[in-house]
């Protein structure tokens, strides 16, 4: 399947459902005026609220979980079994940053489609950008932490796996903004592009499983920042000469 093919298959999907749906809202989170806010505000929701620090300790049990097959799955009898070699590279082109790139503008026709006005439309795009910049930094930011070599030995950024993050974080998006039948496609998309990590030996089991939670949970976090009406907040803004940060505690 090309990537055109594919681009096309996934607009249909989510635009399909959306005829004469004008109305429709979406449950991600919304209301943060700027790209730099939301991306702050939704970052700093991944680690204070009560709801997410459940669910990264959840997934921190299922890396560990996965942990004991690390060595068995990048065998090579193992991995060659894993997917077709033609999945295998979809799934390494789809999550290096493909799937990043299509969703954004294939959300602006799908809101076009359902009748959205450019406002919205901006709003959706910012909201979409947001998220998945926050995923990519995470991401980046751990795998400097962390340091775990690859299985294959090229280098020391395994733990998480970044194509895996991005594109569960994509299929995230779409299941949180247009529902689970919208994210199916997208998610079998994100478990062909983890599975195709370890076929290609650049990545263990337990970097795969973390990069799923981490794209997931981020995605989630936003929708939180948004709801929320408890618990810390904070916001900044460009002023003459400097940034003004506002501190505000919710009860």
């Amino acid at each position: 399947m090309t990537c055109r093919a594919a681009a096309l298959l996934l607009l249909v999907t989510l635009a399909a459902p959306l005829r004469g749906q004008p109305g429709q809202t979406d449950t991600l989170a919304t209301g943060q005026p700027s790209f730099w806010n939301r991306t702050w505000q939704g970052t700093l929701t991944a680690f204070t609220a009560p709801e997410m620090r459940r669910y990264w300790a959840i997934t921190a049990v299922a890396a560990v979980a996965a942990s004991p097959f690390d060595d068995w799955a990048t065998g090579p009898d193992v991995r060659s079994k894993l997917l077709p070699a033609a999945w295998a590279r979809f799934g390494d082109l789809w999550g290096a940053p493909t799937a990043a790139l299509i969703i954004l503008p294939t959300v602006a026709v799908a809101e076009y489609v359902r009748g959205s006005n450019g406002p919205v439309i901006r709003e959706r795009m910012t909201l979409v950008a947001s998220s998945l910049v926050a995923v990519g930094l995470m991401t980046v930011i751990i795998k400097e932490l962390t340091r775990r070599t690859r299985p294959n030995g090229t280098d020391h950024r395994s733990f998480p796996s970044g194509h895996t993050s991005i594109s569960f974080g994509v299929a995230e998006v779409v299941r949180e903004l247009y529902g689970n039948l919208a994210g199916l496609p997208f998610y079998l998309l994100a478990v062909n592009t983890g599975l195709s990590r370890i076929h290609d030996n650049k990545h263990y089991p337990s970097d795969v499983v973390a990069g799923a939670g981490l794209g997931i949970g981020l995605v989630r976090s936003f929708r939180l920042s948004g709801r929320s009406r408890h618990g810390l907040a904070l916001s900044w803004q460009p002023v003459p000469g400097g940034a003004l940060l506002q501190v505000t505690f919710r009860q």
